[in-house]
């Protein structure tokens, strides 16, 4: 009983589950070992019928806790608060925090429940935010979005090209990828930007 106790008292082990299968049950063993935060214990004669399900149990227990609290992490980041500083973003690089001035972002690509940042200083940075919030946040004068997934700064266009009748093409500053607008979101900007 004293390596359980090391195991779940070490920050380094105490997330693994524990179960203890024991020849000899005794109800006292068991609510010992389940009061020091084993999993679960498991009599011997019920290991064929019971230790699968039990397995099984655990780690659907652990999927759904991790995805709730995934849920609760992306719902509270989505929560939608007035900045009070409207023209920078307070991002996580590693271990550090950084202020990256609205101004310096060159483009914003969706990935997943991530976007990535691209500055011109070259940097990348992924952050968990959605394009819908970054339309909210960013300024329309500045900003446009190009695709579902992709916003530009209209600063940094070097070049915006006909691809066919119905889009466009584009090539930002310091950035070797070009950008192809959606059908959508090219019929947004011919009315926005009149030839």
């Amino acid at each position: 009983m004293d390596y359980i106790s090391q195991i779940l008292n070490n920050d380094a082990t105490a997330y693994i589950p524990i179960l203890v299968i024991s020849a000899i049950p005794s109800f006292e063993d068991q609510r010992m070992l389940m009061e020091l935060g084993v999993e679960d214990y498991l009599p011997e004669q019920f290991i064929r019928s019971s230790l699968l399900n039990t397995i099984f149990n655990r780690f659907e227990k652990r999927r759904k806790m991790k995805q709730f609290l995934s849920d609760q992490i992306n719902n509270f980041e989505e929560i939608e608060k007035p900045a009070k500083q409207a023209d920078h973003l307070l991002v996580k690089l590693g271990t550090k925090l950084k202020l990256v001035k609205f101004s310096d972002i060159v483009c914003i690509t969706a990935m997943k429940e991530y976007s990535k940042i691209k500055t011109n200083g070259n940097l990348d940075i992924l952050v968990r935010k959605s394009m819908r919030n970054w339309v909210k946040m960013l300024p329309p004068n500045a900003f446009i979005r190009i695709h579902r997934a992709t916003i530009i700064n209209l600063n940094f266009i070097d070049k915006i090209s006909q691809s066919n009748s119905r889009t466009y093409t584009v090539s930002l500053k310091g950035i070797k990828d070009t950008f192809d607008f959606s059908y959508r979101y090219a019929n947004i900007m011919r009315r926005s930007f009149p030839s």
